[in-house]
């Protein structure tokens, strides 16, 4: 995965950070357990079902839903286990809505 940069630290882009986007980029759904808990393994599985069929990228945690729902440590163990999977194979997104 390329770098990316934080504008509210004051980082400003760099050619290295600028990207052309194309292709499909779906926004995945994050997978709960009937307990209401994130279930991890079942969202991983979804996201390398994409990747296996061949999306460019993938979103995850997009602005509405469960982005706004859920805790910062629900979150951030999201995007952990979806950076896990992607393995650099795609770009990983996160919070971006249409």
């Amino acid at each position: 995965m390329r770098p990316f940069y934080d504008a509210s630290a004051g980082h400003t882009p760099t050619k290295e950070h600028s990207m052309t986007w194309s292709g499909v980029f779906p926004a995945v759904t994050t997978k709960m357990q009937a307990s209401g808990a994130v279930d991890l393994k079942a969202t991983q599985a979804s996201i390398e079902r994409l990747v296996q069929n061949g999306v460019s990228g993938v979103i995850v945690l997009p602005m509405l839903g469960e982005n706004a729902t859920l805790t910062q440590a629900e979150r951030d163990a999201v995007v952990s286990a979806a950076r896990e999977v992607v393995a650099g194979r795609v770009p990983l997104l996160s919070g971006l809505a249409e």
